[in-house]
This record gives C-alpha cells, sequence and structure tokens, in this order.
C-alpha cells in the first residue's frame, strides 16, 4: 500500500464515515484489514495503485490512482463489500448519509441531519462550525474541501 500523501492529488477518493468513534485499538486493527485489502485489491487482474487509511478514528479513506488503471465496478464492488465486512466486524454503519459529523477543537460529533436547522436556531452551533464533506471524490478535493465550515456545505442549501 502507498501511504495517503503520497499519492497523487487527482487520485479517486471514497470516504466512508462511521456512525460510531472507533478506539485506537479499532483503528490499528482496521487499518491492518485496510493494508490487507488494498494489497489485493485489482481490476480485471491488474492490481490498483492505492491506498487507505482510518482518519479521526472515525473516517475510513480509500483512494485510488486511476491514470493508468481505472477502478472497475467489480473493484469498487469489492471495495464496498470490504466496508460492508468492517461494518459486521466493528459493529456500525459505513452508510448511514443522515449523520453528519462536525469538528470540535479536539473531538467529532455525528449528529442526524435533521437537528442541524434546530441547533442552528437554538444557537448551539453556528454557521461557522466546521463539519466533514463526504461527497469529496479525489485527494486533492480531500486535502482543500473536506473540511469545511457549515455555511459553504450542501447542507445549508438543504435547510435554509
Amino acid at each position: 500500500m502507498i501511504p495517503i500523501n503520497e499519492m497523487p492529488d487527482h487520485s479517486r477518493v471514497w470516504v466512508y464515515q462511521s456512525d460510531k468513534k472507533f478506539s485506537d485499538d479499532e483503528v490499528v486493527k482496521i487499518e491492518q484489514l485496510l493494508l490487507e485489502f488494498i494489497g489485493n485489491w485489482a481490476t480485471h487482474g491488474t492490481a490498483l495503485k492505492a491506498s487507505g487509511a482510518v482518519l479521526y478514528n472515525r473516517f475510513v479513506i480509500i483512494m485510488a490512482d486511476e491514470a493508468s488503471v481505472k477502478a472497475s465496478g467489480c473493484s469498487i464492488d469489492k471495495s464496498v463489500a470490504f466496508i460492508k465486512q468492517l461494518e459486521k466486524e466493528f459493529n456500525c454503519d459505513f452508510f448511514n448519509r443522515l449523520l453528519i459529523t462536525l469538528k470540535t477543537d479536539n473531538d467529532t460529533i455525528t449528529i442526524p441531519l435533521h437537528l442541524i436547522a434546530d441547533k442552528l436556531m437554538q444557537n448551539e452551533i453556528s454557521e461557522k462550525v466546521l463539519i466533514f464533506n463526504n461527497l469529496v471524490t479525489t485527494k486533492s478535493e480531500l486535502l482543500n474541501n473536506w473540511i469545511i465550515p457549515l455555511k459553504e456545505s450542501w447542507i445549508m442549501r438543504q435547510i435554509v
């Protein structure tokens, strides 16, 4: 597996957000499984130049440099099956798109999307609170647009 920081900026990214925060021991185990998966990840028999990591004890990131070999539908299906395997093993949900994770000074907090408007009106959070924009699709976007203020996110367009 190639370290994420050595992957090119155009690399394709998949962000999987867990509904729970993992312990440090769980992160170590998930990263071992991720290393094993990435080491065997291929498309039509050709190994993908890929990377992965667990960030903030909550997000599993999978990255592939598709400059020479594109991830096929079958290889993407294999990555989704891998994430589903993690769900079972670690008793979590990576596919609940109605959970939004906020970044605080020292931690992350996940709340249901439908509570964002109420929390804004009650001044429990502000439009400046940082959120994780899991819609990013490239390493460059991950580095520059993954953690953004709520007011700049798609969420604000939904609740205004």
